[in-house]
């Protein structure tokens, strides 16, 4: 009664119930309203969301529709590209390599440029390279596919001096990229301050970007325990505004020089940070093929693709790829889905001179963990 009493005396309507607080214990009153306090409070909070799961219909035609899929990369990367089923929205993917290997030059070729083509706003967020340097690339893109102008490579258009043929071509492609490309919108950081990417991130979603990438998050060779867990912190946050913006959210990751001459790339590579593979849907590291790794060589990858029978259809039947110790091959370790089977290798042929990637096929690293 003295409970009661005291709520009464806060205002609160104990006696519109008194006859069911009459058969309550203490406790049992201090339920109640904290329950109609809890109920308030997540009803009208927009971080949370309750439902049953229950199975209904509009549920089975989001499945027929195909919902579930991410928004697909598959234009230069198919075979990748099926087994995450895209990025997928509302989580976050990670391309990770050591420094040189190629993650901003890989993601924004086959992930940010093929997704634009389709329609989808894309957006980078960049706290190392500037505006230029993307311009660079995508200049390049044009000049080659749409174009088909192999006149100028990376290094001459850095180097400038440009002939008129040349000037010809890079005017055609400043127009292409204003009607194709102009919706491409880059962020240049000049700090880590994760609050600021979440607001930037959120600003982008209502703007109605769906693809953001975040270039780059590092493991370092030199750090302390606090700056793991910052890190650690920083990638949580980064999933929380993800996954309340809908969007997805594709991160290049520099991987710390002491795990260089790992052979088998998987999360043990990210050392006291392996944590942070719980935010991530899908994750993928590349690394350079070795030099005992091509066909023939003491660890042969065997690189292949699956064949097709007579109605197209994949079989398990595998053809082996050639490769040529001329040209410069990169693996990609598919070590997290939640799609598909994980621990899957696939290889790409790089041209760094315009920037092109060749997905090869499948290939097996020797992993000396087993």
């Amino acid at each position: 009664m003295n409970t009661l009493m005291t709520l009464y005396d806060k205002g609160f309507p104990v006696l519109d119930n008194i006859d069911r607080f009459s058969k309550m214990t203490n406790q049992e009153v201090y339920d109640y309203f904290d329950y109609i306090l809890n109920s308030v409070s997540i009803k009208n909070t927009h971080d949370i969301e309750i439902e049953t799961l229950e199975i209904d219909e509009k549920f089975l035609t989001e499945c027929n529709d195909g919902s579930a899929q991410g928004i697909s990369y598959g234009a230069h990367c198919p075979i990748l590209n099926y087994l995450t089923l895209g990025t997928p929205l509302g989580d976050m993917y990670m391309f990770a390599g050591h420094s040189g290997v190629g993650k901003t030059s890989f993601v924004f070729e086959n992930m940010i440029l093929p997704m634009t083509e389709d329609g989808t706003k894309c957006a980078v967020i960049s706290n190392e390279q500037r505006s230029k340097d993307f311009k660079q690339l995508l200049l390049v893109h044009i000049l080659t596919t749409e174009l088909d102008y192999w006149g100028l490579t990376r290094k001459k258009l850095k180097m400038g001096k440009f002939t008129d043929e040349q000037w010809q071509m890079l005017r055609k492609a400043k127009a292409i990229s204003k009607e194709k490309y102009s919706n491409i919108q880059f962020v240049k950081l000049f700090d880590n301050d994760m609050n600021k990417v979440k607001r930037i991130i959120k600003k982008l979603a209502k703007l109605g970007y769906q693809v953001v990438m975040f270039d780059t998050m590092k493991s370092e060779d030199e750090i302390d325990d606090a700056m793991w867990q910052q890190l650690l912190i920083h990638s949580r946050k980064l999933f929380q505004i993800t996954s309340r913006e809908n969007i997805s959210l594709i991160c290049t990751y520099q991987l710390a020089l002491h795990t260089l001459n790992k052979r088998y790339l998987d999360a043990s590579c990210l050392s006291n940070a392996k944590q942070i593979k719980e935010v991530f849907s899908e994750m993928v590291y590349a690394r350079p093929l070795w030099d005992d790794e091509f066909p023939g060589e003491k660890f042969d990858v065997k690189p292949y693709q699956l064949k097709k029978d007579e109605s197209g259809k994949y079989t398990s039947v595998r053809k082996l790829i050639p490769l040529d110790k001329e040209k410069k091959y990169i693996v990609a370790f598919l070590d997290k889905t939640r799609n598909d089977d994980d621990k899957i290798q696939v290889l790409y042929e790089f041209n760094g001179r315009f920037n092109r990637w060749k997905e090869i096929g499948y290939c097996s690293v020797f992993n000396e963990h087993k």
